[in-house]
């Protein structure tokens, strides 16, 4: 998963009675990596410059790309359009996708709001980082311990989640 941004899931289309069970809600890998990104990003853009930080981060999602397409997969293969092309087929199933989540209100809904949640909290991150640079002369060193430290305070939030929910 790359530093940059939240990881994101697709659905799989599976029947409800097949036998896979959901894990409750906890803390977990996923969670402690999508609050510490930030961190990892800061320290690389301070140690290493950020064009070279960003470069990495791609390479974690292309690293992502690559280990994701070996797993198997539950799903029948792609169908090859009526002209034969692969790459048809493959865009058709992306619009299907998207008609799907445009027709199911609660996915519409969750889709839309993440979207508009994490565009105006990447506008508000870079304005931030902007205003250190610009404003303040704040070296790459210290914007890194402040990313750092926003993201030890999430991590440190989400660990005590859950008991602070069972209590209250």
């Amino acid at each position: 998963m790359g530093f940059a941004g939240p990881c994101t899931a697709v659905p799989s289309r599976r029947r409800e009675n097949s036998g896979l069970r959901r894990e409750p809600d906890r803390p977990g890998p996923a969670a402690f990596l999508q609050e510490i990104g930030p961190l990892i990003g800061g320290a690389l853009a301070g140690l290493i410059g950020a064009s070279f930080a960003l470069l990495v981060d791609v390479l974690s999602y292309v690293v992502d790309i690559v280990t994701l397409s070996l797993l198997g997969s539950a799903e029948p293969p792609h169908r090859r359009a009526a002209t034969g092309s692969l790459g048809k087929a493959f865009l058709g199933s992306i619009v299907d996708v998207f008609r799907w989540i445009a027709r199911h209100p609660l996915l519409w809904a969750t889709t839309s709001s993440s979207a508009l949640f994490s565009t105006f909290f990447a506008g508000l991150l870079t304005n931030r980082t902007l205003f250190l640079i610009n404003e303040l002369d704040a070296s790459k060193l210290t914007i890194g311990v402040i990313l750092g430290a926003s993201a030890l305070g999430g991590v440190t939030i989400r660990l005590f989640a859950d008991a602070l929910i069972e209590r209250f």
